[in-house]
């Protein structure tokens, strides 16, 4: 962990209770010095008995303080009142202080406050008691009792300020947090959606089209239906195998779906167009410009684009339409156009299915610009452009 970090976070669970016994040790030993050389009026061997036997319950919970807040508070301060009855007042400064510490950061807001209201109660008798024991103080020796309460309670409730503040900041952060965990998980579902979208109306779109080809060629050429049935093969084992890719990363406790194996990409796009044309949609593919490697970011966005496009062409375009593929490289990026010469109108093309909403997000995310509409002279055209380092952000 590096050095800078706070020592809050440097530190273990063992480390801080090591800390803590050596706090809760060292305090016994004061209390126990103090209650053994002091030199009081009268009845000296029962309140130094009283005090030893006090001690122990005034100083070693404290090493507990972190596991059980509450009851350790309550055991240190009642203790540590009764020294202060008894005649030693190293009165409620040091120990309920620290346990109240604790108390304020971990406990709720209600007994936060019970236990600062129960601390300063615990000052304030102290404070008021004129017994005849010695008035010690670890941070004071003044001689009025309403002083040392005073200072005792006001050293206490600057404790609560900052332990409070403590707890607020770390209620923060983790709200913080939270929200950040719960917008990550939306962008995945997001994410999921739009592929198992692309993956599914991809491959159904295709399968219907082949299917109804085939129901009605099977009787009058039965050899064109086989075709048909081929293709539908072809189509539900590619959408297959990509959706267990896709189930496979999900299943992973950190998982990045554009990281997946295999990831579709520009390499695919040569298939993507053989399986269109093979369930009777004409499709060609051009290459432009000099080819070179993309991020697989980008790559698996313009593949998307491109079969997202060529499913509205199959659904929407009216027969006999043919279809082409551009993939453009320039400077600036790439460039996918998608355009078809069929008779469907726009209006189809751009329904209320996500198909194109999906795409506009891919190409936003990427900080690329999407523009879908009719062809003057009749069609429908999709055009994409990616800048280069799109895959980089």
């Amino acid at each position: 962990m590096a050095s800078g970090a706070p020592l809050s976070t440097r530190l273990g669970p063992r480390q801080w209770i090591a800390i803590d016994s050596a706090v809760a040790v060292a305090w016994l030993a004061v209390l126990a010095g103090l209650a053994v050389s002091w030199h009081p009026h009268q009845s000296a061997g029962e309140r130094t008995a009283a005090l030893l036997l006090l001690a122990p319950f005034a100083s070693l919970p404290l090493a507990a303080r972190r596991r059980w807040p509450v009851p350790v508070f309550l055991l240190v301060l009642a203790a540590s009142v009764a020294c202060g009855v008894v005649g030693l007042r190293v009165s409620t400064l040091t120990g309920p202080t620290y346990a109240l510490y604790t108390v304020a950061v971990q406990a709720d807001r209600t007994w936060s406050l019970l236990a600062l209201a129960a601390v300063e109660a615990g000052a304030v008798v102290n404070g008021a008691e004129p017994g005849a024991g010695v008035n010690v103080t670890l941070a004071t020796a003044g001689k009025g009792n309403t002083v040392t309460a005073a200072f005792t309670a006001l050293a206490q409730l600057t404790v609560w300020i900052a332990a409070d503040s403590v707890r607020r900041r770390r209620a923060y952060s983790a709200s913080l947090r939270e929200r950040s965990l719960r917008e990550a998980l939306s962008e995945q579902r997001v994410q999921i959606a739009r592929e198992l979208h692309d993956i599914v109306a991809h491959a159904m779109s295709v399968v219907a089209v082949q299917a109804g080809v085939g129901g009605h060629l099977i009787a009058t050429r039965p050899d064109e239906a086989a075709k048909s049935l081929h293709a539908i093969e072809a189509t539900a084992r590619a959408a297959l195998s990509e959706t267990r890719s896709l189930l496979s990363v999900i299943r992973d406790d950190d998982y990045d779906l554009a990281s997946r194996s295999p990831v579709p990409g520009l390499d695919n796009l040569h298939t993507l167009v053989q399986r269109v044309t093979a369930a009777g949609q004409p499709v060609t593919l051009h290459v432009e410009g000099r080819p070179r490697a993309l991020p697989q970011s980008l790559e698996l966005s313009v593949y998307r684009v491109v079969q997202e496009a060529l499913t509205n062409v199959v659904r929407h375009a009216a027969p006999p339409a043919t279809a082409t593929v551009v993939i453009r490289y320039d400077d600036g990026g790439v460039v996918v156009e998608v355009t078809d010469d069929g008779r469907g109108t726009g209006s189809k093309h751009s329904g209320g299915g996500h198909g194109l909403a999906g795409m506009r997000e891919r190409v936003s995310l990427l900080g690329g610009e999407l523009s879908a509409g009719p062809r003057a002279g009749g069609g429908y055209q999709v055009v994409a452009r990616l800048p280069a380092e799109a895959g980089a952000r």
